[in-house]
């Protein structure tokens, strides 16, 4: 083949996987409450339930928080998630979020889960400090906030191409338990959770 058009043809496919179409697997994960492993990070870590001002002060630079992830995140504060801030010298170095009886399957897409259990997602640790097991460390003030509420188990779903995510979460007991398939093709999107996958998660 000539190399130009040899050129030519790895640049439509490129085009056609980037701009027309996307698939992305999402790995499913839960744990219950009494399996939490009870991991102390690297650091001393601060951690505490955060609020709307707390959201305020992320930054896009370091905290992957622009304009449209703050009004995100304050609609959901007033629909009852909270979010867990983890401080470290004063400063915060990670977060995440907790919805209850309900889970997102995409960006305002949301499917309702069992009563006994709570979502956990977006989680995240600012680049300097990954790998100190600061997430891990979380999961005491996550069960002890399930706990409280009478909550037996928590979920999260993680990008199967995130190997360390996966690692780290079922280190600190998550087993995975399905795949969450997200298809996109140019404008339209599909989210797909298999029917008896979708049935445990809200029945058991």
């Amino acid at each position: 083949m000539n190399p130009k058009v040899k050129e030519l043809a790895k640049k439509t496919r490129d085009v056609v996987r980037d701009k027309v179409f996307w698939m992305w697997k999402y790995v499913l994960l839960e744990a219950e409450r009494d399996e939490l492993l009870d991991i102390l990070p690297d650091i001393p870590v601060e951690y505490r339930f955060g609020n709307s001002t707390d959201i305020q002060r992320l930054s896009i630079e370091d905290y992957e928080y622009d304009a449209e992830a703050k009004k995100f995140s304050l609609e959901r504060l007033e629909n009852g998630d909270k979010v867990i801030l983890g401080f470290f010298q004063g400063n915060p170095i990670f977060y995440i979020w907790l919805m209850f009886q309900t889970m997102d399957l995409d960006y305002r897409k949301y499917i309702p889960i069992s009563f006994n259990r709570v979502y956990a997602y977006k989680g995240f640790t600012i680049q300097q400090y990954r790998g100190k097991h600061v997430l891990a460390g979380s999961y005491r003030y996550i069960s002890d906030c399930m706990k409280q509420g009478g909550y037996d188990k928590v979920i999260a779903s993680i990008d199967s191409r995130n190997l360390s995510s996966l690692k780290s979460t079922i280190h600190v007991g998550y087993r995975p338990i399905g795949h969450i398939f997200k298809i996109q093709f140019i404008k339209h999107r599909l989210c797909y959770m298999g029917k008896h996958l979708h049935h445990w998660i809200e029945k058991n």
